[in-house]
């Protein structure tokens, strides 16, 4: 298909023409009269052009270009108007402009029954040659000419567009278009100098479809990648499309010497660009399983003893559980005052000889009922040294019932078979409660000063369900900050991080250097993006995001113990100022080091101002990676931070730059 520059220049003839009716056309009017194709011709041209054209003065004009392109056949301006007119009156699909407008009017051209291109020229001619403002071209000129366009008079789109035609006409330099091109031809574009030379060649090479002879050998047959089509227009109509949708982006530099990680940067908590606030820790609860167990003995024939203060304190041996000679009917009571229990802990301390059997029974209201499933630790009150459970099912009808003047739920083990010896003694004795049962101990005024070692992290007996909860009262926050001032040590015990969801507790994803109380006493960062299912919770009547570090496996011999607290969130702290509303688009990564291979490093890009926030991924071992997934909201004077919360764990990227793309 053509393509025509040239049509632009006759518009702007036939403008200047129209006006002065019966002036002859000039050569060079001829001339680019026939260089337009018929298309153009029928877009251009309206009644009033034929008016002032069809005069004695130009009939006999010959067209001083022959055609030989099949743009007209007749050999007079005359015959090749009328030829025009034909087709411009012409409604027939394929021969006339009628197929370029169809039924349907164009919106502020002519009327509603204006749906021909005849009918559109002849108004839009009327309304350039009028001269009333609001209803001509004159309005959107007014009185003051343009720079350098016409003279002091010049002030209607008619008189502007003669002067126009009038330079373009013209050849000589500094009064037409020929001023610019000067006497050195355009390489590959005609042979002259002129204006006319010029647009005739660009017409020739846009027109040309063979490759290498035009502007197809800058396509050639294949489509460009992520583009449609591979002729000039339409590639040019994707790359628009492309631009239009990708806009140049400005970007943010940003290096970092030596390793990343989770505690890298200036404050080693993570940070690193900007600066986070340590804020004080909304709420921390001991969540704890371990309660206050009463105890008496019953030696046959009847002797009590109270032994509530020695099962609570740290003594070993002060605490029969049978006496050196049994008999049967001798009898270990273990109680609590007001919750009904599952399990005991018992901590022997001397094994003895006994050799029987031991029934563990609850009173039911009634009578002494034997527990169901029972697991006795104590091997019928004869194991040997170290801390040993005895379990059974929750009785539905335990009571309470008083025995040596103390009520309680009790528990009984009661000797039903003496085979002789006896001897084991005592310690420690710990009623071990329910998850439901929890108890409850608010360290927060402790855990947010500085006093040492004032905050148990694990209750001094840990069991199973036994955590340290950390709130805070929005879900923003992604790193704790802790002091530990005594390490936990373990034989097999495991702490799980979790956070609070709808539906109870997830397992949280994070870093955690104090490995969960084990490093020893330091002070360690906590980090993890904060979860997107993250739900507040109500725990002893406080309403938080919790975070916290809950005992799954026993085996815990020493306590962790910490100092103080702190807690960063997305809301509070300091860091780079941007300039403009944008969005934050992409990250691209570069380092000198590559990290290992054991995870993938993650990062979260932080509008401080807003508090909001967006995560990319860095993946591992991958010196130069790229996440283009962010999409975080800017407006002018935002401040940004990037904070690490994820890393290797091993070797971590080191001397690294990220670029960060704004839109």
């Amino acid at each position: 298909m053509r393509r025509y520059v040239v049509p632009i220049v006759a518009l702007l003839l036939v403008m200047a023409t129209t006006a002065m009716a019966a002036t002859p056309l000039t050569t060079a009017q001829v001339v680019l009269l026939n260089r337009m194709s018929p298309a153009a011709a029928r877009v251009q041209l309206g009644t009033k052009l034929q008016e002032a054209l069809v005069s004695a003065a130009t009939t006999a004009a010959a067209v001083s270009v022959a055609d030989g392109g099949g743009h007209y056949t007749a050999a007079t301006v005359e015959a090749a108007l009328t030829e025009i007119m034909v087709a411009l009156k012409a409604e027939t699909n394929g021969d006339a402009g009628a197929d370029l407008v169809a039924a349907t009017p164009i919106a502020n051209i002519g009327t509603a029954n204006t749906d021909t291109v005849q009918e559109i020229l002849e108004t839009i001619v009327g309304i350039l040659e009028s001269e009333v403002d609001s209803s001509s071209g004159a309005d959107y000129i007014a009185a003051t000419p343009i720079a350098g366009v016409g003279t002091a008079s010049t002030d209607t789109v008619q008189e502007i567009a003669e002067w126009i035609a009038v330079r373009l006409q013209s050849v000589a330099n500094g009064t037409s278009g020929a001023d610019y091109l000067g006497t050195t031809a355009i390489a590959a574009f005609g042979a002259g100098e002129t204006v006319q030379s010029i647009l005739e060649g660009i017409d020739t090479a846009l027109a040309a479809t063979g490759a290498n002879a035009s502007g197809a050998e800058y396509i050639g047959s294949e489509t460009i990648s992520g583009w449609a089509g591979n002729d000039v227009q339409t590639v040019l109509e994707s790359a628009k499309t492309y631009i239009d949708a990708k806009p140049y982006a400005p970007v943010y530099s940003m290096f970092f010497a030596g390793n990343l990680g989770h505690e890298a940067g200036v404050g080693a908590d993570g940070v690193l660009i900007g600066d986070l606030t340590d804020n004080a820790v909304d709420s921390f609860l001991l969540g704890s399983h371990d309660a206050t167990a009463t105890c008496v003995t019953f030696n046959q024939p009847g002797t009590y003893a109270d032994e509530a203060t020695d099962v609570n304190n740290a003594a070993a041996d002060d605490v029969e559980t049978v006496p050196a000679a049994v008999d049967v009917g001798d009898i270990l009571y273990v109680g609590h005052a007001t919750i009904e229990y599952v399990r005991f802990d018992v901590q022997i301390t001397t094994q003895g000889n006994f050799n029987g059997t031991v029934v563990w029974e609850y009173w039911d209201g009634d009578s002494w009922e034997a527990h169901a499933n029972v697991t006795d630790g104590t091997s019928n009150l004869s194991a040997g040294a170290g801390w040993v459970s005895v379990t059974f099912d929750a009785p539905g009808d335990w009571e309470l019932t008083t025995t040596h003047s103390i009520n309680a739920y009790w528990t009984r083990g009661r000797v039903s078979v003496d085979n002789g010896g006896g001897g084991q003694l005592a310690g420690e004795i710990n009623i071990i409660l329910s998850e439901s049962d929890t108890i409850w101990t608010d360290d927060t005024t402790d855990i947010n000063s500085a006093g040492a070692g004032d905050v148990d992290l694990l209750a001094a007996y840990p069991t199973v369900n036994d955590a340290a909860y950390f709130g805070m009262d929005s879900a923003v926050w992604l790193k704790l900050k802790i002091t530990v001032s005594q390490a936990m040590t373990v034989g097999a015990g495991v702490i799980t991080v979790q956070y609070s969801t709808a539906g109870g507790w997830s397992t949280l994803t994070c870093e955690d250097n104090t490995a969960t109380w084990l490093t020893g006493a330091a002070t360690y960062i906590v980090s993890f993006a904060p979860p997107s299912d993250w739900a507040t919770k109500v725990i002893d009547g406080n309403t938080e995001y919790w975070v916290r570090f809950r005992l799954t496996t026993e085996g815990v011999t020493q306590q962790p113990i910490a100092t103080q607290a702190w807690i960063m969130d997305v809301d509070s702290g300091d860091g780079i100022t941007i300039s403009g509303t944008a969005t934050l688009s992409q990250v691209q990564m570069t380092a000198q080091t590559a990290s290992a291979t054991n995870n993938d490093s993650e990062f979260l890009i932080i509008n401080l101002t807003q508090g909001t926030y967006d995560g990319f991924t860095w993946t591992q071992a991958d010196i130069m990676d790229i996440d283009a997934t962010i999409s975080l909201a800017i407006t002018a004077a935002d401040k940004i931070a990037v904070v690490q919360v994820g890393e290797d764990g091993t070797t971590e990227f080191a001397n690294a730059n990220l670029l960060i793309e704004v839109q």
